[in-house]
């Protein structure tokens, strides 16, 4: 079979995937599985799967059917739920053999994190989708990219780019200088108890006040001038409450959600 490249953007939110022919995603939901007497039938967001003999409800199905159900919010993604998500995402796709590209925030791009991931995902793995048939998928080879960096390979471009990228758990501030990664000027934004926040970590949801946060914290290296690319589900939203201290802010491509997958993919295809 042929080895396909698939980026993978495993959010705590969303799992987003791209393959160069299609976008797919579903919530990040996992939870324990059961036989069900109301069969509803939730969408094409929604997975019965079983993997390692233990069986597991997925997406959508998760958030509506398990007693247990969760979206991991760890630091550390090297963990059962995160291979579940990924081996869901890949079935999905409909892809059998493939190297993965897939991110985690600057904070946690570390050797022994990436190293941690590639352990996780890389090899052959066999999972059920229960009244699907039985996949067998094979991860070849794994690389992890920076989220935020890998939003930027969805839309490359020369000079100094600022990319701030927004999700559930974290900000990630990215800058690339002739489309290389600037370690200085690039950081995950974490609050006075030195942990990560993101837009559904706080108790106060006023998105506004978030925002003016964040700005600050952007602002002791980024300038007003600086050209910043807003990514993420909120990357339109991103770009307007920032605009007003960062006048060249604008969302990074019309995808979104699905810039650091795209990223991802077209990082796999360059090696």
């Amino acid at each position: 079979m042929v080895n396909q490249v698939v980026g993978l953007d495993i959010g705590r939110r969303y799992v987003k995937a791209y393959d160069g022919r299609q976008m797919i995603s579903f919530s990040s939901y996992v939870g324990e599985g059961r036989d069900r007497k109301l069969m509803t039938d939730y969408g094409s967001d929604s997975f019965d799967v079983i993997f390692k003999n233990q069986r597991s409800f997925v997406g959508g199905l998760a958030y509506h059917e398990s007693e247990y159900f969760r979206a991991m919010m760890t630091d550390d993604k090297a963990h059962e739920d995160t291979l579940l998500l990924a081996l869901t995402a890949l079935c999905k796709v409909g892809i059998s053999v493939c190297t993965v590209v897939t991110g985690l925030p600057v904070k946690n791009h570390t050797e022994r994190n990436k190293q941690a991931i590639r352990e996780l995902l890389q090899g052959r793995h066999t999972i059920e989708m229960v009244g699907g048939g039985t996949r067998h998928i094979h991860i070849t080879r794994v690389e992890v990219a920076a989220e935020g960096g890998g939003a930027f390979f969805a839309a490359p471009r020369d000079g100094l780019v600022r990319t701030l990228d927004g999700g559930s758990k974290t900000f990630n501030a990215v800058t690339m200088y002739n489309r290389m990664f600037n370690d200085r000027d690039s950081w995950t934004l974490v609050g006075p108890d030195g942990n990560s926040f993101g837009f559904e970590t706080n108790k106060d949801l006023d998105e506004v006040q978030l925002i003016k946060r964040v700005v600050g914290d952007l602002s002791k290296r980024w300038g007003s001038d600086d050209l910043v690319f807003t990514t993420g589900g909120k990357a339109d939203r991103l770009a307007e409450l920032i605009r007003p201290y960062f006048k060249n802010a604008q969302p990074n491509s019309v995808h979104g959600m699905f810039d650091n997958a795209i990223g991802f993919y077209n990082a796999g295809r360059a090696i």
